[in-house]
């Protein structure tokens, strides 16, 4: 770990590493090991403590902390709250070295399958930390004589920004600034844990922002932890301004979340639109502009301006680049095709991942994530090519297998089979997924079919609730085996006591087995834990209709269409008797 060249005798950067960064989405996700196994963790510069899932301590063998406060503890999130106890990696394995007795929180964190925690901010705020996600990579430094340099190392020409960040302590680690809306000055916090920027709505008010404002659009729902779900509208906004950074006449995301201290989330789209450094021992951020849209705002991506207006170039840089820059390996490149695709920007996606490919010809891996690309920017000739040659060059990827037969299910149900049954050969864990694809495409009864052989294959004693759940609801949507598909989603709830997508799942049986009040207690019950959620509240309001409460039925209908105006297309797509009706499975819980 050499200090890198310096432009100024006297500024001096040391690079204490680089980490890599692949964007699942809006989410960073980086490699470690615990305990000598691989695991991914979401960098998340605005959670307090590093964190580990709870199932996953277990299954890395971590130890629990003989600390004083090892006792169980509150955490809470913007959306919800949950239990916590300190865990210890024995070993924790980042920057190519291994870190003893690395403490944790472990708690149920409700995150995707692949990702077992969080790296939080006793990490990645402990220094000088650049955080150039559109590149893919998150750099530590120290710095040494660089009082006053600014730290925009990486170019010398491009406007850049600057703003001052309340000092770091050991109590308090975000990293926070200043913002103004509208003129009015806000506190923000930089978190890369947050998909999308978001004001709360004390922010908002501040910003003279009025909640029963005829501009609030229904912005969808955000989810947190603990999976609590809360309401967010889309608002305009005069000028949004950062530093000498301002867009005007743009659009911004406003929540319910409750916020400590800060009115508003920085989130990662801010983070892939510009390369940001924290120079905390200079109590500042610096950033440069990338392109594109700053707020990942898809439906008015098209008003957003071409970029930001910036005052003036940086009039000296603290050093030459370390180590970062645009990408020139066939991994850094994916990395980069990973943030663009999260930017929705599929063209450069698609670019990156063709660089790459002239430098690693025979990575299946690179021609199934091009592949996909393709599918998101509706090449479907070239995604199918795509996926043609990774398979042939590594026929036992089943992720190929999947994507594949995702593309040929609707036109040539035939060839998904063929890959759907592949898939299963090499991994059986995937047949879950094969009945979801089916009841997504309105194939119930192979749909139920799938779920039948997976409950049957279940190990001796492994829970089988999701399984249950997922066969009730393939049949509730079909309108078939109605008794069954009760009984499946009772058994899921007596091994998931409470769960909200099986209430959710035994209310739309009830249903459409025209046990109203039955209906109406599961979707209460399942409410009381999602209040915003619009298709559990429409079907409430369908059940409540077809009681006799016509006033409350429809005032729940009312209120669904408020929180998500595709509620009724939804229920229109489906097209189911009597009136009932059902969301896609990709739109639900369950």
């Amino acid at each position: 770990m050499a200090p890198a060249a310096s432009a100024s005798a006297a500024c001096k950067l040391l690079q204490l590493g680089e980490i890599p960064v692949t964007m699942q989405g809006l989410e960073p996700v980086i490699e470690a090991k615990i305990n000598g196994q691989p695991v991914h963790l979401v960098a998340d510069s605005g959670f307090f403590y590093s964190a580990i899932d709870s199932t996953e301590a277990l299954r890395l063998k971590m130890s629990t902390s003989t600390e004083p406060h090892d006792s169980v503890i509150g955490l809470r999130g913007v959306n919800g709250y949950v239990n916590a106890v300190l865990k210890v990696a024995q070993e924790f394995t980042i920057l190519g070295r291994p870190f003893k007795d690395v403490d944790f929180i472990a708690a149920p964190l409700g995150l995707d399958s692949n990702i077992s925690g969080y790296l939080g901010q006793n990490f990645l705020n402990i220094a000088n930390t650049e955080y150039d996600l559109a590149n893919g990579a998150i750099r530590l430094f120290r710095l040494d004589g660089c009082e006053n340099q600014a730290m925009v190392y990486w170019d010398k020409t491009d406007p850049y920004s600057e703003i001052p960040i309340v000092n770091v302590t050991r109590d308090l680690t975000d990293i926070r600034g200043t913002v103004s809306v509208n003129g009015v000055e806000l506190s923000a916090q930089f978190d890369t844990g947050a998909s999308y920027s978001v004001l709360s709505l004390r922010g908002a008010a501040k910003a003279g922002i009025k909640r029963d404002d005829a501009t609030f659009k229904p912005g969808g729902l955000s989810r947190g932890i603990a999976q609590r779900l809360e309401q967010t509208w889309i608002v305009p906004v005069q000028s949004f301004k950062i530093g000498d950074e301002e867009i005007r006449n743009t659009r911004l995301r406003v929540s319910e979340i409750q916020l400590d201290n800060v009115d508003m989330l920085i989130g990662a789209d801010f983070f892939l639109s510009h390369r940001i450094f924290v120079a905390n021992t200079q109590r500042k951020l610096y950033f440069t502009y990338n392109g594109g849209p700053v707020f990942r705002l898809e439906e008015i991506a098209a008003s957003q301006p071409a970029a930001p207006a910036a005052a003036s170039p940086p009039q000296a840089t603290a050093a030459a680049a370390p180590s970062g820059g645009a990408p020139q390996d066939a991994e850094g490149l994916v990395r980069r095709a990973h943030a663009s695709d999260a930017r929705h920007a599929y063209a450069d996606a698609i670019a990156d991942y063709t660089r790459a490919l002239a430098l690693a010809p025979k990575d299946p891996k690179i021609l199934l994530a091009r592949g996909q690309a393709y599918i998101d920017n509706h090449q479907l000739d070239l995604a199918g090519a795509d996926l043609d040659q990774a398979l042939a060059l590594n026929p036992d990827d089943v992720d190929a297998r999947m994507a594949r037969a995702g593309l040929h299910l609707r036109q040539s149900p035939a060839l998904a089979r063929v890959d759907f049954d592949a898939a299963e050969r090499l991994d059986r864990k995937v047949m879950p997924g094969i009945g979801a694809s089916y009841t997504e495409v309105g194939n119930y009864a192979q749909a139920v079919a799938e779920f039948d052989a997976w409950l049957a294959d279940l190990p001796k004693g492994e829970n089988g609730a999701e399984g249950y759940n997922d066969r009730c609801w393939a049949r509730a949507l079909w309108n078939h085996d109605l008794d069954k598909a009760l009984a499946d989603c009772n058994q899921a709830l007596r091994l998931a006591p409470g769960t909200f997508g099986y209430l959710d799942s035994r209310g739309l049986t009830n249903l459409r087995l025209a046990h109203y009040d039955d209906a109406i207690r599961d979707y209460d019950a399942a409410l009381r834990q999602q209040p915003k959620y619009a298709w559990t509240m429409y079907c409430r309001g369908v059940a409540k209709v077809k009681a006799g409460r016509t006033a409350e039925g429809e005032a729940d209908m009312k209120a669904a269409v408020g929180i998500d105006p595709e509620v009724v297309a939804k229920v229109k797509r489906y097209e189911l008797m009597d009136g009932t009706a059902s969301r896609p499975r990709a739109d639900s819980a369950n």
